[in-house]
């Protein structure tokens, strides 16, 4: 028999994996076959990059590389608005990019900011597995 606990993750995977799979497949079509690449090659090391430096670090740095599809399009809006996991879409008003993610990581107690990161995490991994497969 399963538990609720295991039934309630299993619905937030199944979330994570929808939401990354709509923006991945929404630039399926607009993005160069080279584009797609890199960002596959990107995504592989981000999880690693996250768990090594942090999530603020990590944001920072797309943030500074222009980085909209990643940061924006995925981090960002998961974390703060999309991620049912995280109350309140983790506290969030106004717009959701890079630079509201930096600050939301910067002002969160030590406890937000590491749920923030773990979740960050799980969608990244999702990326790189989704990545793998659409953009083969």
């Amino acid at each position: 028999m399963k538990t609720g606990h295991s039934n309630t993750r299993l619905s937030l995977d199944r979330e994570r994996m929808r939401f990354v799979y709509k923006v991945l497949s929404g630039y399926d079509t607009t993005l160069a076959d080279k584009r797609k690449t890199a960002l596959r090659q990107q995504l592989r090391g981000l999880p690693v990059d996250l768990r090594t430096n942090g999530l603020a670090t990590m944001v920072a740095s797309l943030s500074a590389a222009k980085d909209q599809l990643i940061g924006e399009k995925i981090l960002a809006s998961w974390l703060l608005g999309r991620c049912p996991a995280l109350p309140d879409g983790a506290g969030t008003t106004g717009k959701v990019n890079n630079r509201a993610l930096v600050r939301r990581c910067m002002e969160c107690s030590r406890l937000e900011y590491l749920a923030l990161q773990q979740e960050a995490v799980c969608v990244m991994e999702q990326a790189k597995l989704l990545s793998e497969a659409l953009w083969p």
